[in-house]
């Protein structure tokens, strides 16, 4: 029998007992003997089980990490890579360079830079004033938007104090 059989078969017997007003026949000592004598090999059967899934676990965990740590390595190696060929470009004062099966370009582009203590310094104040009229369970946590900053700055050309906007280059794979 399997665990769900074993526990309908548990559940059977105590209705056979309340029906017999507890006196327990041959039949129904029968079955709790054998119900008895199933349910330690089916326990240790879910052991053995429960323990080669938790070893599956683990094994996935740790090919995870050493993925992860290749990705990593990938990842370096590109952004190395990709910076040796922009800073030679920027040497030589090429914005295009071509070989016979790759394409280098490079692209400027504008990001704002945030340093959140001294943006919200000012407010910090106000924001705390503001958390301690809230339910304890609700929790206010400030975040500086560099989409909004961004788009002020385009409007207006000007930052606020503690943000700016920087230019980058990047380097464009064809």
């Amino acid at each position: 029998m399997n665990l769900y059989q074993l526990t309908a078969e548990q559940a059977r017997i105590e209705a056979l007992l309340e029906e017999n007003g507890g006196e327990i026949t041959p039949e129904i000592e029968e079955a709790l003997t054998l119900t008895a004598e199933a349910l330690p090999r089916k326990v240790d059967g879910y052991g053995v089980l429960i323990r080669q899934f938790a070893a599956a676990e683990a094994a996935c965990d740790a090919e995870i990490k050493r993925l992860q740590g290749l990705k990593k390595t990938a990842v370096n190696a590109q952004k190395s890579m990709k910076g040796r060929i922009l800073d030679a470009m920027q040497t030589f004062g090429f914005d295009k360079l071509a070989g016979e099966t790759t394409k280098f370009s490079t692209r400027a582009s504008k990001a704002v830079e945030v340093d959140e203590d001294i943006l919200l310094a000012r407010y910090r104040e106000k924001i705390a004033d503001f958390a301690a009229t809230l339910p304890a369970w609700l929790v206010l946590e400030p975040k500086v938007s560099k989409t909004a900053i961004s788009n002020e700055y385009k409007a207006t050309g000007m930052t606020p104090e503690g943000a700016q906007v920087v230019e980058n280059t990047s380097l464009i794979i064809k």
